[in-house]
């Protein structure tokens, strides 16, 4: 059964459209990926793994030859381990 809540969100995305759609999904995958690296008790070991695993995928055909797919990649990546912005609450 669909609730009052995801048929709204349903409705938002295809209003959203088949671009920015799936761009503000990808940011709150992103915003959530980054809260897990943050949490990590050893964020050490998960950069290391992730840079085994994105090279592996940069070095993959049709992306290896692909610059801007490359300079993609390597921008999420600084997103991905850049530190938190600390927001001026005023107190």
């Amino acid at each position: 059964m669909v609730t009052p809540e995801q048929k709204a969100a349903r409705e938002a995305f295809s209003r959203l459209g088949s671009t920015l759609g799936p761009v503000v999904q990808m940011a709150a995958t992103l915003c959530a990926v980054r809260a897990l690296i943050l949490a990590h008790p050893n964020p050490e070991a998960v950069r290391t793994s992730y840079d085994q695993l994105i090279g592996q995928l940069m070095a993959t055909p049709g992306i290896a030859d692909s610059p801007d797919q490359m300079v993609v990649l390597r921008d999420m990546t600084a997103t991905l381990f850049r530190p938190p912005v600390q927001l001026d609450t005023g107190e």
